[in-house]
């Protein structure tokens, strides 16, 4: 499971990691000698972090990676992939243009259709009637990607949207979605309330760094 999210942990756990976290980083790596080396401008500093639940303020703030909200989260994610996204041209994708006319969903001769990396319940995004839709067979089970790949939103962060949903620090909130969540439901105001440990439920770290002057500098 390295480098796939974390599942099935209760919000008190979650909380539990963060506390741990702190204490690894600020005993470890913020008194080794390594950062002693890259950062030697902070050697009269003393330099702590705290890890936490990000509020649901600081999960949107950070989701919308510095972009204004679209009525999606998907349609701010698209804006910065992290490579070069390929489209299909619909005119050379027959299996996918039968979907289309079984669903009676309307696209022109021209559309272009992308994939969506979310593993939600739709698979394609059609960029000219900014519409999503299914249209492979549905799977079993939809299986946890992981947390390194995706595309990039405006602050490098992955996965904001889908995989799984993320609680913040108000208990039984998650935002995000999950691989169980229509996109066509998200907004980066979304909520998703649970209770108790999910299959389809994880969470991020949110780091506050404070830096002071140690003691007679």
């Amino acid at each position: 499971m390295l480098y796939h999210p974390a599942t099935g942990i209760s919000y008190e756990q979650a909380l539990a990691y963060c506390h741990w976290r702190s204490i690894m980083v600020n005993r470890g790596y913020f008194q080794s000698v390594e950062f002693r080396k890259q950062h030697p401008e902070l050697r009269d500093y003393q330099v702590t972090v705290e890890f936490g639940l990000p509020t649901e303020a600081e999960w949107q703030l950070g989701a919308a990676g510095g972009l204004p909200a679209g009525p999606r989260p998907f349609e701010v994610i698209q804006t910065k992939p992290a490579g070069k996204v390929k489209g299909q041209k619909l005119a050379a994708a027959k299996d996918l243009v039968a979907c289309l006319d079984a669903q009676q969903l309307p696209h022109s001769a021209t559309e272009v259709a992308y994939e969506l990396p979310f593993n939600l319940q739709e698979n394609y995004y059609l960029a000219g009637s900014n519409q999503v839709v299914a249209c492979a067979p549905p799977k079993a089970e939809f299986p946890l990607q992981l947390t390194v790949r995706g595309p990039l939103n405006g602050f490098g962060m992955q996965h904001v949207i889908g995989n799984v949903a993320e609680m913040t620090a108000t208990k039984g909130v998650a935002k995000g979605g999950s691989f169980k969540t229509s996109v066509q439901d998200l907004k980066i105001a979304s909520r998703q309330l649970y209770q108790g440990p999910q299959s389809w439920l994880g969470f991020r770290c949110v780091a506050t760094v404070r830096i002071a002057p140690k003691a007679g500098q």
